[in-house]
């Protein structure tokens, strides 16, 4: 585990988890190293961004090619408007819910302080519907997946026996389960999207999981964990 300023950094094999230690939501970032340098989301502020971006620099001494959302939510995609030359994948209900908040919600955000000025997240430019492969050394693939669950357009991602899930889970450190419904996940986001989400994270083949926020725990512990909290708000 390495500490660098306000992110603190855990490695699994080649993924490479940095977690924010400054806002309370503890959000994760995974950085994949194989064929190419690939990003799983990306932090909100340009502070972090720029942090993170300089110890990829440091470590990696090569450029992301790829980021992947797990979910349009903007602590997941804002970085993004920070990042040259990368291409974007996501699922292809993420880039309508991105232009709906960019038309009908980014001003107000700005107007608060909640977002800087200017900057806005980058649509993506790869969009797949059920399965999206990622070819990758020796033979192995990042295999990335539409999963509903914490949003509607929420994707899994699975890298050896690694398994990368967004906000379908989150860490104990974190106090809440879901938030509040922002208005454009409301006409396909449920409740059993999650049930469903959680009892396929539960079969899947996988020794780790990576959540988008919260301090990694074992597999058993932490979908117990989840499901509590999800018995709490059903």
């Amino acid at each position: 585990m390495i500490h660098i300023n306000k992110l603190k950094v855990n490695k699994l094999g080649n993924v490479y988890v940095y977690t924010e230690l400054i806002s309370g939501f503890f959000n994760n970032i995974s950085v994949i190293d194989d064929e190419e340098l690939i990003l799983i989301d990306t932090f909100k502020t340009r502070e972090l961004m720029e942090e993170l971006m300089e110890n990829i620099s440091d470590t990696f001494n090569r450029s992301v090619s790829k980021i992947i959302y797990t979910h349009w939510h903007i602590d997941h995609t804002l970085g993004s408007h920070f990042i040259s030359n990368a291409s974007i994948i996501s699922t292809n209900y993420t880039n309508k819910y991105l232009e709906k908040f960019i038309s009908n919600d980014l001003e107000r955000l700005v107007n608060r302080g909640i977002i800087e000025n200017g900057a806005k997240p980058k649509l993506s430019d790869v969009e797949f519907e059920d399965i999206y492969n990622i070819e990758l050394s020796k033979g192995k693939k990042l295999v990335i997946k539409h999963l509903p669950g914490h949003t509607y357009d929420s994707l899994v991602v699975f890298y050896e026996d690694i398994l990368i899930v967004g906000d379908t889970l989150l860490g104990n450190e974190v106090d809440v389960f879901k938030p509040p419904v922002i208005p454009p996940d409301a006409p396909l986001s449920k409740e059993e999207h999650l049930e469903t989400a959680i009892e396929f994270i539960n079969n899947s083949n996988v020794v780790h999981i990576i959540t988008g926020h919260g301090y990694m725990l074992p597999k058993i512990e932490l979908i117990q964990s989840n499901l509590n909290r999800l018995k709490n708000i059903v």
